[in-house]
């Protein structure tokens, strides 16, 4: 790996099935550790979120109990069962939890909740529905909350509008954005990294000055985390391997120069998140 594109830390990610696992780039080799495995096949991991830095909170979902977040400790590895819900995100300032569960109705909606009291929680915005795309495919466009401040969080709504919430003063504004799904949050450029809801091609985009910028090359990419400091950013990739068969493969990109360093072979992450190490 190029070390002047710094991953000094632990890539924590699911395949978007049972398992959680961590990769430490601190030795300047990927050493891997399974954090967690779920005891049931067919269920699927989503949500990947920290609540400081010593617990993990994620989504566990299968087709026949529905889907439950859970509390995983790094030191104590415990694993407590919080609450049913899904696609969970942990704002630290107000320690509370954003997610989303069905009432009883089968409605979805996003809810926010006190951490130490999950059941205590109230209706942020309804979950979009699956959106038809142009050439026929439903898309599901519910995706994990994107924290851009101490106070706010984004997310989709309606047919791919991008709304934001404040969790300091309770207010919803919609569409700040339309036609893209939020991913991830580069916090030094005031930017978001979204993806396209029709050719899935990754652009950033400034909430304060309306700039957008496609990111070249990274077409299909998924999975995208954000290192610390905010000009490097990690994401999985599907790749043909001869003519029936593809393979996973997970990149570290440079949003300065534009470099592009594979750091995993063979692995799958479908969803990520990066911790620095002290």
């Amino acid at each position: 790996m190029d070390k002047s594109m710094n991953a000094n830390g632990r890539l924590i990610f699911t395949n978007g099935g049972k398992s959680i696992k961590e990769v430490n780039f601190s030795k300047g080799w990927p050493e891997e550790n399974l954090l967690y495995d779920g005891n049931k096949v067919g269920t699927s991991i989503t949500g990947l979120t920290l609540a400081g830095e010593t617990k993990l909170i994620f989504s566990e979902c299968d087709g026949e109990l529905g889907c439950f977040i859970k509390a995983y400790g790094f030191e104590s590895r415990e694993l407590v069962n919080v609450r049913s819900g899904d696609l969970p995100t942990y704002v630290g300032k107000h320690k509370k939890i954003l997610f989303y569960d069905v009432l009883s109705d089968g409605s979805s909606w996003l809810f926010v909740s006190p951490i130490e009291s999950v059941y205590s929680s109230h209706k942020i915005a309804m979950a979009p529905a699956p959106l038809k795309l142009s050439n026929g495919i439903d898309r599901s466009i519910k995706t994990q909350p994107v924290q851009i401040s101490d106070d706010e969080v984004v997310f989709v709504v309606g047919e791919g509008d991008v709304a934001k919430y404040n969790l300091e003063t309770s207010e919803l504004e919609s569409a700040i954005l339309t036609g893209y799904i939020p991913l991830a949050w580069l916090g030094d450029r005031n930017e978001l990294i979204c993806t396209d809801l029709e050719k899935e091609e990754l652009v950033t985009f400034n909430i304060v000055t309306g700039d957008m910028n496609k990111l070249d090359g990274l077409g299909r990419a998924y999975g995208v985390s954000v290192i610390p400091g905010g000009e490097s950013i990690i994401y999985g990739r599907t790749e043909s391997k001869f003519i029936f068969f593809e393979k996973y493969n997970a990149y570290l990109y440079d949003l300065l120069s534009g470099a592009e360093v594979r750091i995993l072979e063979n692995e799958h992450v479908a969803e990520s998140l990066f911790m620095r190490n002290e």
